[in-house]
């Protein structure tokens, strides 16, 4: 793979683990899954009473929870109750697309009151729910920069425990504070920093730490530490060039970020490019793709140790390999390449793009011939994969086979020995 960083002509680059992705994360978009029809989706529906048991009025109700594709974020509430609290709330998912446990989350119009029912899969459903809402405590917490002064606008998300879900956003105010609630008592609560905000964070106290969930008592207010950004993050400057060396106008440049969306920037009539607000720490992964010609690059680097990059995109290339089962080759099956996940995202955003090499399926799939052996086409240099296939009773262990693609070595894994 061709990329100069800082006077060095080639970086190898390191494979990171690549994770299963549904269909749904894959599918280009003339191929995305249509949407389930209104009759294949669950519907609950129920009744919103305060700590009293009387009815609130015009409450607003959603789902909570992980589907597979999708994830629900603040605007869940898709539900309004009527004037004697009953609703009725089309869940959004097929049932068999439920992951893991999900609540059916209301709160108040005034949103001075707040609850729900957690579920673990769709029984039940078909009863009718009592959702109790209720006022508590609040959470208090801030953002602040490396020099410790507040920044304000930046949303606090605050996620039930357990449960893939955000039941609300709030933002700091000109101190850098965040008053959040009021929230019911007795329910566990994770913070979050807001999606456009998360990559900026380099102190996050409140990330994936199982002591961190927070469970008020009536009345209570908690005092949580506050994390730090980078409000400015940082830049990467650099050259695109095509695979002889020239430099490229109009090659579209972009970064794989796990917590936010990214416009990609367009290189100007020498080839240059600046992309801004990357993450505060770590390294990024950034994407480039030639405008008119089938040229294409990924790389993982850091903008602290190098600031400026000369990319040099290069042809699609392929992997090989045999497969067989047991000494005997595995015959007219379709082995896949998966794209991986770059620290909690899909380098598949390669298939949303109308700047990759399109394929007639989801992914760089080949197939077997007599012999067992395939040749997949279509794999962007840099960019991390891993093998899959999909046939009945067979299989293999797809963490082992995981592969940097790369134009000037094309991969061969020679036999591939699957069980079956």
């Amino acid at each position: 793979m061709c990329v100069r960083v800082l006077g060095i002509r080639r970086v190898a680059l390191r494979f990171v683990g690549c994770v299963w992705l549904t269909g749904v994360l894959l599918a280009v978009p003339a191929l995305a899954q249509a949407p389930a029809a209104a009759e294949d989706l669950p519907t609950a529906t129920g009744l919103v009473v305060d700590e009293g048991g009387a009815p609130v009025p015009n409450a607003q109700v959603g789902a909570l929870g992980q589907w597979r594709g999708a994830m629900s974020l603040d605007d869940v509430y898709a539900a309004t109750a009527d004037a004697a609290g009953h609703f009725v709330l089309t869940i959004g998912a097929p049932a068999d697309r439920v992951v893991g446990p999900w609540a059916i989350w209301a709160r108040s119009p005034d949103k001075q009151l707040m609850g729900g029912v957690i579920l673990d899969g769709m029984d039940g459903v078909a009863d009718p729910v009592t959702v109790t809402v209720a006022g508590g405590g609040y959470i208090e917490t801030g953002i602040l920069d490396r020099e410790l002064v507040p920044v304000q606008g930046v949303g606090v998300e605050v996620w039930l425990s357990g449960v893939l879900g955000g039941v609300g956003t709030f933002p700091t105010g000109k101190d850098g504070r965040a008053r959040i609630g009021p929230l019911p008592a007795g329910v566990g609560f994770r913070l979050q920093i807001d999606y456009a905000s998360a990559h900026l964070a380099v102190d996050y106290p409140w990330r994936d730490a199982p002591d961190n969930v927070v469970t008020l008592s009536s009345g209570e207010d908690r005092q949580v530490a506050p994390a730090v950004i980078d409000p400015d993050g940082r830049p990467l400057r650099g050259r695109v060039y095509d695979d002889g060396g020239v430099p490229v106008e109009g090659a579209k440049v972009w970064p794989f970020e796990p917590d936010r969306p990214y416009q990609p920037v367009v290189t100007g009539a020498d080839g240059s490019f600046e992309l801004t607000r990357l993450g505060a720490v770590g390294t990024v992964w950034i994407g480039a793709a030639h405008p008119t010609k089938p040229l294409y690059l990924a790389a993982e680097l850091d903008p602290d140790k190098t600031p400026s990059v000369d990319l040099f995109l290069a042809p699609t290339t392929t992997v090989t390999g045999q497969l067989v089962a047991n000494g005997v080759p595995v015959r007219q099956v379709e082995v896949e390449a998966w794209p991986c996940l770059v620290r909690g995202r899909s380098m598949s955003i390669w298939q949303r793009s109308d700047d990759y090499p399109k394929q007639e399926t989801p992914c760089p799939t080949g197939t077997t011939d007599d012999d067992g052996r395939f040749v997949i086409e279509g794999l962007v240099s840099g960019a991390p994969y891993a093998l899959g296939v999909h046939a009945e009773g067979v299989r293999f262990d797809a963490m082992r086979l995981g592969f940097t693609a790369d134009a000037d070595q094309p991969v061969d894994f020679g036999l591939v020995s699957a069980d079956r």
